[in-house]
C-alpha cells in the first residue's frame, strides 16, 4: 500500500508515542518528539490511516542539517518507509549536505545509510555506554 509523509501536527502525539515503543519507556523521547511537532520538523509516515513511522530534522548541527531520528515500527520495516522519509527529510535539508548518526549495534540502520549515499564520518563514545554512535554524512546538493 502507498504510503503518504505529511508534517506532524499536535494532534498526532499520541498517536507518534504509541508507534515508538521507546517513547512508552523513556520519557525524554516524549519531550523530544513533542518539541519536535511544535517546531515543524516533525514529518509522519502513514499507510492508509495507519502510523507507521516518523522521522525528525534539526537545522543547528553546526550550521547543518541532522536526521535527528528515523523511526519505523518493528512490523514496517524493510518495506521501504525508512529511505522514502530519509530522502524527504534530505529534501528538506537547510544546508547543502546532512549528516545523522546511529549506534554502532544498529547494522540495519547502517546498511541503509550506506545504501543512500551516505559516508561514515566519525565516531562518539560515550553517550550509550558499551554502543558508540557512528556520524553520517551526506552531500545533497
Amino acid at each position: 500500500m502507498q504510503s503518504t509523509i505529511r508534517q506532524g501536527e499536535e494532534s498526532d502525539l499520541t498517536s507518534l508515542y504509541s508507534v515508538d515503543r521507546t517513547a512508552g519507556v523513556e520519557p525524554e523521547r516524549k519531550i523530544l518528539i513533542r518539541e519536535a511537532v511544535l517546531d515543524k520538523r516533525c514529518w509522519v509516515v502513514e499507510v492508509g490511516e495507519e502510523f507507521v513511522g516518523y522521522g525528525i530534522i534539526s537545522h543547528g548541527f553546526f550550521g547543518r542539517s541532522f536526521l535527528e531520528l528515523i523511526y519505523i515500527n518493528e512490523p514496517n520495516r524493510s518495506n521501504g518507509y525508512g529511505p522514502r522519509l530519509i530522502t524527504f527529510l534530505e529534501a528538506h535539508a537547510k544546508s547543502p549536505d546532512v549528516f545523522t548518526s546511529t549506534n554502532e549495534s544498529n547494522s540495519h540502520m547502517q546498511y541503509l545509510l550506506e545504501k543512500l549515499g551516505y559516508e561514515r564520518t566519525g565516531v562518539i563514545n560515550n553517550l550509550d555506554p558499551g554502543d558508540p554512535e557512528i556520524v553520517y554524512f551526506k552531500r545533497v546538493e
